[in-house]
């Protein structure tokens, strides 16, 4: 990536420049998706425009749109404190948006992490409910029968800590991979530390499996790798154990409903079980059983319809005045 300054008709323009180093045709996959998604109304806002393409010698440039910093950056600014709960949703509506426009057009993203999603002003400085993001990088971008055919011969969909099971487990992939990407992040950004830090596929499904219990047949039966990692009785293979890094914990819980207690103690009860009820329904073992990128924005705006009453009843009972 490189950010760069041209003068057109006497008025400078800033842009950002990606040049692809694989071969042409992952530039021109990216630049095609971008086209696609910027023509959905939920994509639009979120996906980078694209300004135009470039040739560098023997490779293709991408002319984009320029953004701020990446949530990872920022992160490690904050010391990996909890993002404000307000731009906690207003980064879970976005990318819920972003997976409606990516379900319309049939293409899975597959690599959503917080280096991938840009505060989409260059000179933002609030944090808060206003803050509009980018989520960039779309050239693992493949569509859904493409990324089937490819599964068993490339070796990398997804960043292993946003890595859904499926993808593990070699069973067919979906946009619903994307879903449960969007929910590791929504939960990091509300927690301030990513929440399954697996340093192996094995490792990474020892920290699933602690958070949601054993995988349901109907996951495992579709699942071509099932037989590595797990026995006939949905238990994970102890003997793969000894040669795989040690399981270092990092947060005080493994699953959901303590641990977002615990981390976000001060923070409104409506507002974590809102939470926890949106991580439970973007982080399910079988992508089958997972909200879809459609009824999870649905369901996000009756959950903040319903944080937006409580926190208004409990501002009135605060506010009343006592005899």
């Amino acid at each position: 990536w490189q950010c760069l300054r041209l003068s057109r008709d006497g008025e400078p323009r800033a842009f950002a420049l990606k040049v692809h180093n694989e071969e042409a045709s992952a530039a021109k996959r990216e630049a095609s998706a971008l086209q696609a998604l910027s023509a959905t109304p939920a994509g639009a806002p979120i996906f980078p425009h694209l300004l135009g393409t470039v040739r560098i010698h023997d490779r293709i440039g991408l002319a984009l749109s320029l953004h701020g910093p990446d949530l990872y950056t920022l992160q490690k600014q904050r010391d990996r404190k909890p993002f404000p709960p307000a731009f906690t949703w207003s980064v879970a509506a976005q990318l819920l948006s972003a997976l409606q426009a990516l379900d319309q057009t049939g293409l899975v993203h597959a690599d959503i992490k917080p280096q991938n999603i840009l505060l989409r002003d260059v000179d933002c400085v609030l944090l808060d409910g206003s803050t509009c993001v980018t989520l960039i990088d779309l050239g693992s971008c493949l569509s859904r029968d493409q990324l089937n055919r490819k599964v068993q011969r490339i070796t990398y969909v997804q960043s292993r800590w946003y890595r859904a099971p499926e993808v593990i487990l070699w069973a067919p992939i979906t946009c619903s991979a994307d879903v449960w990407s969007v929910g590791c992040v929504i939960a990091e950004v509300a927690l301030g530390v990513p929440l399954l830090p697996g340093e192996s596929e094995y490792n990474q499904l020892r920290r699933v499996e602690a958070m949601l219990s054993a995988p349901p047949v109907s996951l495992l039966s579709r699942s071509r790798r099932a037989h590595d990692f797990f026995d006939g009785q949905r238990v994970l293979r102890t003997e793969r154990a000894a040669s795989e890094p040690e399981l270092v914990q990092y947060l005080p819980y493994n699953q959901l409903a303590p641990l977002v207690g615990h981390v976000l103690s001060d923070m409104p009860s409506s507002q974590n079980r809102a939470l926890l009820i949106l991580l439970d329904g973007l982080l399910r073992w079988d992508p089958e059983h997972r909200w879809s990128g459609s009824q999870a924005h649905a369901e996000l705006n009756q959950l903040m319809q319903a944080m937006s009453t409580a926190e208004s009843g409990r501002t009135a009972h605060e506010t009343r005045p006592r005899c």
